[in-house]
């Protein structure tokens, strides 16, 4: 079971100084930096109170296409799947995230 204190900062609003941004593809794209959950989650839960695995992370697309330009970039796709325990409480969530970039590695980045 959570505690009263646990839920209370669970329902508040996120910080938006927490939110960090980069521009990918022409796009700007919000997102929360691993770090800052982790450090998070230990001010919530406690250290060594709560878990995190990775289920599985596997790349769903790969090819190469060229844009509206005619130059030829590589589209990458990948699905993972995590789980995440605190007191007993099981919680599992799949992601999907991509890149495109005409070097395949800086579309896997």
């Amino acid at each position: 079971m959570l505690s009263e204190e646990m839920i209370k900062e669970l329902q508040k609003p996120l910080n938006p100084d927490y939110v960090s941004q980069r521009a990918q593809a022409g796009v700007t794209l919000s997102y929360l930096e691993a770090w800052r959950v982790i450090d998070e989650a230990n001010r919530i839960f406690g250290h060594g109170a709560w878990t995190r695995e990775t289920i599985y992370c596997k790349e769903v697309c790969k090819e190469k296409k060229k844009n509206k330009y005619g130059k030829e970039n590589w589209h990458v796709g990948y699905e993972a799947k995590v789980r995440i325990e605190v007191n007993g409480i099981v919680r599992e969530g799949t992601g999907f995230g991509s890149g495109i970039a005409q070097d395949l590695f800086g579309a896997y980045e």
